[in-house]
């Protein structure tokens, strides 16, 4: 995503490397939203083990109003963007100065590029995946599959005894 954005900081009027840009950026989004989704569903099934009912449909009615949201949150960016780099009403390619083009291009992509990096950072120096992290919440699910295998056992070893009797 960040070699999309800064080749398109490099394409200028190249319709190939705006193209090639532009599916750069847009690979990672697929992954980006069924990270969102497995997330929702996590938290689905982690709410069904603590509280010992499911609220599937309140919960994943929340992803569309988080699409929503971030889109009406880009769509008002954008906006803002052009009117600080002067494309407004009536202005061409060849009307928008330097200095708004630079604008455009800082606001556009210098941002989202620096977002990425810091989260990026933040989330490698916080989130930290061990045995020690994972086993408290490993444990209940551990249990609950013992368990699960113990009656399944049972009710095996019952259907076959019913069949010798």
């Amino acid at each position: 995503m960040i070699i999309g954005l800064v080749l398109f900081i490099f394409a200028g009027q190249s319709l190939t490397r705006v193209l090639i840009a532009a599916e750069l950026f847009a690979i990672p989004q697929p992954l980006v939203f069924l990270v969102v989704l497995m997330t929702i569903s996590d938290s689905v099934e982690y709410g069904q083990l603590k509280l010992g009912h499911r609220d599937e449909s309140l919960t994943l009615s929340v992803r569309p109003l988080l699409d929503k949201l971030a889109g009406a949150i880009s769509n008002g960016v954008v906006g803002l963007t052009a009117v600080v780099a002067g494309m407004t009403t009536g202005a061409t390619a060849s009307s928008v100065t330097g200095s708004g083009q630079s604008i455009f291009k800082t606001i556009m992509f210098g941002l989202p590029i620096v977002n990425d990096l810091k989260s990026s950072k933040g989330s490698c120096y916080y989130i930290q995946v061990s045995t020690k992290n994972i086993a408290p919440a490993a444990y209940p699910i551990k249990y609950l599959y013992d368990f699960l295998s113990l009656a399944k056992g049972i009710i095996i070893l019952r259907s076959f005894f019913r069949l010798l009797y």
